[in-house]
């Protein structure tokens, strides 16, 4: 099932924003091992909002806007396309891709599992709340290995 219509502006804020996350992620990166890389980094846009948590499975972008899980179809590196959205209730910290399923460490406590097998429509199939939160997961074949604040 296809989106009927996504607008310009949130395609474009999308991209920018997808943008900004990889470039202080490589930053970052940059940083730690300014010896061996080419520092020449061109800063394409500023977006407002958080975005905390970045994966890529292939071709697909799995960004973490606040609270909200953008599916980016990044094929054209130059052009990503915003092809769904998800709102879960807490700002998004963690995302690991993992045989058509989002796992997702949220700020304050919980594990969510979104469906991204139709990257239009992702939908939570499930979710584990930690009181004291989630410090930290992993994904194992059929298993998601939990530690928490204690």
């Amino acid at each position: 099932m296809k989106m009927k219509s996504t607008s310009v502006v949130v395609q474009k804020r999308a991209a920018l924003i997808f943008m900004i996350c990889i470039l202080a992620t490589t930053v970052s990166f940059n940083a730690l091992s300014a010896d061996s890389f080419n520092r020449n980094l061109e800063l394409l846009a500023v977006t407002p909002g958080v975005c905390m948590a970045v994966a890529v499975d292939g071709d697909m972008a799995y960004m973490g806007a606040g609270a909200y899980l953008w599916v980016l179809d990044i094929a054209d590196r130059s052009n990503p396309e915003l092809l769904g959205s998800l709102l879960l209730p807490q700002v998004i910290k963690d995302i690991v891709v993992s045989n058509g399923y989002a796992f997702i460490r949220e700020d304050y406590g919980a594990l969510r599992i979104v469906d991204v097998s139709d990257p239009y429509a992702p939908y939570e199939v499930s979710s584990y709340v930690v009181i004291g939160g989630v410090r930290d997961f992993t994904v194992s074949g059929n298993y998601v290995y939990v530690s928490d604040n204690g």
